[in-house]
């Protein structure tokens, strides 16, 4: 389930507990511009594939949710606040609210619609001296309140744990510092290019021997935004290399094909992207080799790297010619 952001472009924050000094001075600077704070979000950082509402999230695209995400999170810098993602576990919340107020249960549902249920996520922009544990009390009541037109003190906030709402604080692309990408096409000679920069002294690469997935593709986590913990994280971990005065690269041959990949790389100042195109026949060729050829020795050939641990090779699912490639047993491989 994702927020409906045309009519709120909010995110949820949920009470984890009584307010203290902290919290106190964190729902002052909130009351204070509530609607301007509200005004700096967007919708989920977290890409899906699912309805909204009767909505699908491709019609919208995934460069559409990307712009919104980043608008979210830098309009919410300049207005001086910082910006949060939430994942909510919105079953366990309403069965709990139910206990507590009914008629919000039923708001609830006229405003997400009937049959909600599932993990909601939002962006929310808070003032700077919030932090996770103090915005449930003094977001929560204002945004139901906007969604369900219902008065904020008539909210009910049932206490809830972690294992009911993850909330974690948000980055922007445009702050990891990275010079260039080889980003594919697998197959096409982008090993040859990886080890060739390598024997630059001026070049270092954030994988020296391998793919790197950890930040883009698999690491990003479907982030159309990434968390301030990946940035930081990121950044400290190559900070000599900048301070060396070298470019860092990262080689990953499967981001050409991975949208949330190349819309986050897009957004990186200044990175050079390094894309391999070759032959499609031959490229063709090498992918059935690697992927469902009968290597004599396959242990021999996953070591050295001539043979992937596909599924269908490691039971055995193979051909001994790429002539296989012609029957309708590999058309959709």
């Amino acid at each position: 389930l994702m927020l409906p952001w045309k009519r709120s472009s909010c995110g949820l924050f949920l009470l984890l507990g009584p307010l203290t000094s902290q919290s106190e001075r964190c729902a002052d600077e909130y009351a204070a511009s509530v609607a301007e704070y509200l005004d700096h979000t967007g919708p989920p950082a977290t890409y899906r594939r699912r309805l909204v509402k009767g909505i699908e999230e491709d019609a919208i695209s995934i460069d559409g949710f990307s712009q919104m995400a980043s608008q979210a999170v830098l309009s919410c810098w300049m207005f001086g606040g910082r910006s949060w993602e939430l994942e909510l576990d919105f079953d366990a919340y309403t069965a709990r609210s139910s206990r507590v107020n009914p008629q919000q249960v039923r708001a609830f549902e006229d405003a997400f619609g009937e049959g909600a249920s599932g993990t909601m996520r939002g962006i929310f922009c808070a003032p700077h001296h919030c932090g996770n544990e103090t915005l449930g009390p003094v977001a929560l009541p204002y945004y139901f309140a906007k969604l369900t037109g219902l008065h904020h003190d008539a909210i009910a906030t049932p206490l809830v744990g972690t294992e009911v709402l993850e909330v974690q604080e948000l980055s922007h692309w445009s702050l990891v510092q990275l010079d260039f990408v080889v980003a594919g096409l697998e197959r096409c000679g982008t090993n040859s290019v990886h080890l060739n920069l390598m024997k630059h002294p001026d070049i270092v690469f954030t994988k020296a021997h391998s793919e790197d997935w950890d930040f883009f593709t698999t690491g990003q986590r479907s982030k159309l935004v990434p968390l301030k913990s990946q940035v930081e994280s990121f950044n400290a971990q190559f900070a000599a290399v900048r301070a060396a005065g070298k470019l860092l690269g990262l080689k990953n041959p499967s981001i050409y094909q991975d949208p949330l990949a190349y819309h986050a790389i897009a957004q990186i100042p200044g990175v050079r992207v390094i894309v391999m195109a070759c032959d499609p026949l031959g490229r063709l060729e090498r992918n059935f080799f690697w992927t469902s050829y009968c290597h004599p020795d396959l242990e021999e050939a996953l070591k050295n790297g001539d043979a992937a641990p596909t599924p269908e090779l490691l039971r055995g699912d193979c051909a001994t010619s790429s002539a296989a490639l012609l029957t309708d047993r590999y058309k959709d491989r």
